[in-house]
């Protein structure tokens, strides 16, 4: 198979927000919010910057209740099969709003080089870290796989 791979990485974290559609519909719906609930409204609904983000990163999704968990290398080159450029089957379009629970920071010696938001309920995503084309990301049942793969 041609692919290329989006980031050159000998590290992944994975970050996980277990919270409801309900919770986040009801911290969206309330007049006043806390600061917590302002950081996990944006980190669940906005898409990634084109820049990646800084060492910081790590502790900002810490503050808002995310989950870190260290990705085994021994699924490296599944991740990495599934992070890169190439050819895919047409899928099906989604039409919900994300909801990103799920965030993946990839280093290369200690250092960012690429940054996932993954909604595998809207299989939706947003990449940054790569010049390569990232919009087909998730097609041919990848949404599946990584989901496997993490949870």
């Amino acid at each position: 198979m041609n692919c290329k791979p989006y980031f050159d990485f000998d590290e992944v974290d994975h970050y996980y927000l277990n919270i409801s559609r309900e919770l986040l519909e009801e911290m969206d719906t309330k007049k006043t919010k806390t600061y917590l609930e302002e950081k996990q409204i944006n980190w669940l609904r906005q898409y990634a910057s084109d820049e990646l983000p800084d060492a910081g990163v790590s502790n900002e999704l810490a503050f808002a209740a995310y989950v870190k968990k260290a990705v085994p290398a021994a699924v490296f080159t599944q991740i990495q099969d599934i992070f890169c450029d190439r050819p895919h089957e047409p899928g099906p379009a989604s039409g919900c709003i994300p909801e990103f629970r799920d965030i993946l920071l990839f280093k290369k010696k200690q250092q960012i080089v690429g940054f996932a938001k993954i909604c595998f309920t809207c299989h939706k995503h947003s990449i940054s870290g790569t010049d390569l084309n990232t919009s087909e990301f998730g097609q041919s049942g990848d949404y599946e796989k990584l989901f496997n793969i993490l949870h």
